[in-house]
């Protein structure tokens, strides 16, 4: 809080980008970093899905024809809790590098813009899968429920493009 209060209290001025190129360069990190972030969340959320068949099918002892060629349930896990891990670094600096590029362009960053705030809470549901796998040991269900629902959250966070002001992309 103090060193808040200090860098407040100096009334420095933020850091703006007034180079066009800089800003498409930061853009053009802001949007591969996050697509690499979703597309690890993708890769974990379809595990999740093939975990809860395999473990459904192993529950009931009918293990169908093509349910038999998946893996093992400990591979499964293993491959969402990986991907979880390849995408959180780029998720987090995808979102480091569209601050940057909203405070350049518009000056401030407005927190309470549907897909920035969406955006957000989805960087600490990412975070809170994380947490539960490293310090819970979450494994299993419990983690393909929890990696399920962090997708969900990601289709939130991505159809609010259509009611932010900063990332319209489709003319209404």
């Amino acid at each position: 809080m103090f060193l808040l209060s200090f860098v407040a209290a100096t009334g420095q001025q933020p850091f703006l980008i007034t180079e066009p190129g800089l800003r498409t360069g930061w853009l053009f990190a802001h949007i591969t970093l996050i697509f690499i972030g979703y597309a690890a969340l993708f890769l974990s959320f379809g595990a999740s899905l093939l975990y809860l068949v395999q473990e459904r099918s192993l529950k009931s002892k009918r293990p169908g024809g093509l349910l038999t060629r998946l893996p093992a349930l400990e591979v499964i896990d293993e491959i969402g809790y990986r991907s979880l891990l390849l995408g959180f670094g780029p998720m987090t600096l995808g979102l480091v590098a569209g601050t940057i590029v909203a405070q350049s362009t518009y000056g401030k960053l407005d927190l309470f813009d549907p897909k920035i705030l969406l955006s957000i809470l989805m960087w600490c549901v990412y975070l809170l899968m994380l947490y539960t796998r490293w310090n819970s040991g979450w494994r299993g269900r419990r983690a393909a429920y929890l990696a399920t629902f962090a997708f969900v959250a990601a289709l939130f966070a991505w159809i609010a493009n259509y009611f932010s002001p900063i990332h319209r992309f489709v003319q209404s």
